[in-house]
């Protein structure tokens, strides 16, 4: 006796597999999206290192400009660059200090930081500091 090929229990083991791959496609979307999750968290946080660095380097330059002004009052500035290895094993930074003049106020000092100097777009951190007259 020949069997067919629709019996219910065909139906059934067909309803099976469907549902497994049903499962399966629901699952792989779930995996895909931690994975986006995770390289988004991972992209955010090396930002914020990023920029926390920037901000560290014009600090730095703060300290460096109350020495240079302290061995010589006409101080006018100058730039700071640190070559990869220094801060990070290929990143780059750069601060630049520049002095102005003022009629009223003395002497202002801006100091910008570029930090990742050497990418395409380098996070910039500027402070003002002015100076007594």
């Amino acid at each position: 006796m020949r069997m067919s090929r629709f019996q219910p229990g065909n139906r059934r083991h067909a309803a099976v597999i469907v549902m497994v791959l049903l499962i399966l496609m629901i699952m792989s979307g779930l995996v895909a999206q931690f994975f986006r999750r995770a390289m988004a968290d991972r992209r955010q946080t090396r930002n914020e290192m990023q920029h926390q660095q920037a901000i560290q380097l014009t600090l730095a330059a703060e300290h460096l400009l109350a020495e240079r002004l302290a061995a010589d009052t006409n101080y006018e500035g100058e730039t700071w660059d640190h070559p990869a290895g220094i801060l990070h094993q290929t990143n780059t930074g750069s601060v630049v200090i520049s002095m102005t003049d003022t009629s009223t106020d003395g002497r202002i000092a801006t100091l910008t930081a570029r930090y990742p100097a050497n990418a395409d777009l380098p996070f910039r951190v500027t402070r003002t500091v002015r100076l007594s007259p």
